[in-house]
C-alpha cells in the first residue's frame, strides 16, 4: 500500500518501480460542505424549477447510490444533516467519489490503474463530495451558507427559545443546531411548518433542517416567529 498526498495546488506525484494497483479513497467527515441549501438545490432540480447545470451535480446528489436523483436522495441527505445517519455506508458509498473527465459532459468513476507503470502521465482526478451539489468545481449555488441569517434572531422565553424574523424576507430553507439540556422538549411551528422528519435529537444536540417542499420561498414578516423550541433550560 502506498500513501500519496498532494500539495496545496492539487498536484500529486506517485513514483513506483514495479506494477501497483491504484485506488483513491477519502471516507471521513461525511457532513463536510453539506447543508440544507443542497437539499433546496436538489429539490428545485427534481421539480424542473432550476435544473442542474453540471453533470457532476447528478453524481453528488445520488446519495442513496441508485444511479438516479430522486426524492429518496433528499431524504437520505436530510438524515445526514440531522445526525440520524453518520455517513453513506448503508448505501455502499464513501464520503468522496473520485472521477476523471472524459469530456466536458461526461465523467467516469473508473480509475482502475492496475498497472501504474503504464498509466498515462498527467492524469487529472476530480474529487466529488457526496451531497455537496453547490460547491463542486466551477459551481456556486444560490443558497448562502454559514451561521444563522442576520435577519433571524433567537429570543429566550420562559419555556425555551423563539426564532424571530428581524426584518421581512423570503425564506426557502432553515437549518438550526442547538445544544439541548432538557429531559423533554418540543419543536412548535411558527410560520415555518416543521414536521417530525425535519428535526432530530441525539441526546445532546438538536438539529433542525427544513426547506419548502415545492422548492419555493415563503414570505416572512418582521416580528414573525419562525419556530419555537420549548422545554429548554435557558
Amino acid at each position: 500500500r502506498i500513501n500519496c498526498g498532494n500539495d496545496t495546488s492539487g498536484c500529486y506525484e506517485l513514483i513506483v518501480d514495479r506494477p501497483q494497483s491504484l485506488k483513491l479513497c477519502r471516507n471521513w467527515d461525511a457532513l463536510n460542505g453539506v447543508s440544507t441549501g443542497d437539499l433546496v438545490t436538489i429539490q428545485r432540480h427534481l421539480l424542473d424549477l432550476e435544473v442542474f447545470t453540471h453533470p457532476l451535480q447528478h453524481l453528488a446528489a445520488d446519495c442513496n447510490n441508485t444511479g438516479t436523483v430522486s426524492a429518496g436522495d433528499i431524504s437520505t441527505l436530510r438524515k445526514l444533516i440531522l445526525g440520524v445517519i453518520a455517513d453513506f455506508r448503508d448505501f455502499n458509498l464513501e464520503s468522496w467519489i473520485f472521477v476523471r473527465e472524459i469530456d466536458s459532459l461526461n465523467y467516469s468513476t473508473d480509475l482502475s490503474f492496475n498497472d501504474t507503470l503504464n498509466c498515462p502521465e498527467n492524469t487529472d482526478v476530480i474529487a466529488v463530495k457526496m451531497g455537496d451539489v453547490n460547491d463542486l468545481p466551477g459551481i456556486r449555488g444560490g443558497v448562502t451558507r454559514g451561521n444563522i441569517s442576520p435577519v433571524v434572531r433567537a429570543r429566550n422565553t420562559e419555556n425555551g427559545i423563539e426564532f424571530i424574523a428581524s426584518e421581512s424576507f423570503q425564506l426557502s430553507a432553515i437549518e438550526i443546531g442547538l445544544t439541548v439540556d432538557a429531559d423533554f422538549f418540543s419543536v412548535v411551528n411558527g410560520v415555518v411548518p416543521i414536521e417530525e422528519n425535519h428535526f432530530h435529537y441525539n441526546g445532546k444536540r438538536l438539529k433542525v433542517s427544513w426547506n419548502d417542499p415545492l422548492g419555493q420561498c415563503i414570505w416572512v414578516n418582521q416580528g414573525d416567529v419562525l419556530l419555537t423550541v420549548n422545554g429548554l433550560k435557558t
